[in-house]
This record gives structure tokens, sequence and C-alpha cells, in this order.
């Protein structure tokens, strides 16, 4: 087996006379694409043609992609709608994607939503300050109401003082940039962040459910479940529960560590 590197990290592994596959290794993640060719072509040749493929230097390489887009629907404008045909500039994740980034609260949505920042005072209990595209607010307290509004499942938070929770069992999360107080009121006048739990389900028979586990650095374990009742045809009940805990992270020389979390949450719904 023959190997060629270029100082662009583009591997080509050769076996024989087949070129098994190309592999493209970017900051952003990995991509792949096998290519075949006929078992009678020679090895210089392959050589030729890796070399005018990967002449391409830093340029972003498109591949073809198999099936159809996923329809991302949201609720920005009070109703269901593709993300497409909404006139709005929005950022929106589905359940699956927050626990794929490894979303497990609001404060981790910072690192996956552009144009969000925030700022919370160390410690536990203080209340966030959210800003978009710079809008925002330095004079927040847990009995003043901020210029970016936070609603989960439609409800408002009439302070940010609650919008450092656990993200569980969710079935989306989007982000409206810009004044939505023609929709939703006032203190909306920099945009909102609108948190859509999963609701009971009534297209499986009978209880479902599910319960997840994940370990980390200082003995951390954060665990997700829930279940799913359907009573029969009309209603239907859904129980859902999160624990975050890991030890301390902030060594203090006088006294005990600090930065420890153990955190319980709940949910129960009837439809």
């Amino acid at each position: 087996m023959e190997k060629l590197s270029t100082r662009d990290k583009h591997f080509i592994q050769i076996i024989n006379t087949f070129v098994l596959s190309v592999k493209s290794i970017r900051r952003k993640g990995d991509e792949s694409v096998n290519i075949k060719f006929k078992q009678n072509l020679s090895k210089r040749v392959f050589l030729i043609l890796a070399a005018a493929l990967l002449s391409t230097g830093g340029a972003e390489v498109v591949y073809a992609q198999t099936g159809e887009l996923e329809e991302v629907i949201v609720t920005a404008q009070k109703r269901e709608q593709n993300l497409q045909d909404v006139p709005i500039a929005i950022t929106a994740y589905s359940g699956e994607q927050l626990k794929e980034l490894g979303v497990v609260s609001t404060g981790d949505l910072v690192d996956h939503t552009p144009g969000l920042t925030m700022f919370a005072p160390l410690g536990e209990g203080n209340t966030p300050n959210f800003s978009l595209r710079g809008v925002g607010s330095q004079d927040i307290t847990s009995l003043t109401e901020a210029p970016i509004a936070v609603y989960s499942d439609e409800i408002y938070f009439g302070t940010q003082f609650g919008a450092m929770s656990q993200l569980y069992d969710m079935e989306r999360y989007e982000v409206l940039r810009g004044p939505q107080g023609t929709l939703f009121g006032r203190n909306a006048s920099g945009g909102l962040l609108h948190f859509i739990t999963s609701k009971p389900n009534f297209d499986e028979e009978g209880i479902t459910g599910h319960v997840e586990a994940t370990f980390g650095s200082y003995d951390e374990i954060t665990t997700e479940g829930a279940l799913n009742i359907r009573l029969n045809e009309n209603w239907a009940v859904r129980l859902s529960g999160a624990n975050e805990k890991y030890d301390p992270y902030v060594e203090n020389r006088i006294g005990g560590d600090l930065s420890d979390t153990d955190k319980y949450a709940g949910r129960f719904q009837l439809a």
C-alpha cells in the first residue's frame, strides 16, 4: 500500500491499481467520497488523477448528495411553515440535532447559534443576559424584562431568571432575529428564543419511551428520559425528566472546590 499526502491534508490510498477512496479532512469535519476506476489503468494514471483532484488546494469540493434535504417546519409566524417560506432570519434545530451537538442547557446554545451571546454572573441562580446581533441590555435583573424575549411552548418568560434551564425531550428550538413585536408582543424588539418541547404522541399505541445517558470528565453523568402513554384515541400522557451531575472543576485553596452541579428537571403533559 502506498500513501500520498499533501499540505492540504488530503489523503489517497492506493492498493495495486485501485483507488479505494479519496478523503478530504477539514477543520469543520470530515467528508469522504468513493471513486471507482477500471482495473486495467496503471498506477501512474491514478497518481495523475489524484494530483489533478488535489490541485484545488483550499477550494471547497462539492460532492454529490444522495436523498433529499429534510424539510424543516417552524412556527415563527404562529403556524406551521416550511423554514424556507418564512421571511424571518431564523436558526432552528430539531431535538435530535440538539442531542448530536451535545446541548443539555440553554447556555450551550450560544456555541451553535450565530449572533447569540449570553452573559451570566458566576454561580447558581443568577439571571442570564441574552443579546442577538448586539441588541440586548446591560441592566438585567430578576425583576426587569429584557429586549430578547424567551418563550417555552408559546408561554412567555416574564423575566429571564428561569431561562437557564435544562433542555431535554425537545422537539425543536428556534431563534428569531430582529423585531418580533407584531406576533409576540412587547419585549421582543431584538428577537426571541423559542423552545418547543415534545408533545404526547398519539401515533404509537400503548407505552413507549426512551432513556439516554452521557458520561464525561469530572465524573459527569447526564441522563434523560421520556415515557409516552396513549390512553385512548383522545387522550395521551407524556412524562419527561433529566438529571445533570458533575464534580467541582474550580479548585478552591480555602474551603471546598467550586462549580459542581446536581440538577433535576421534570415535566408532565396531558393532551
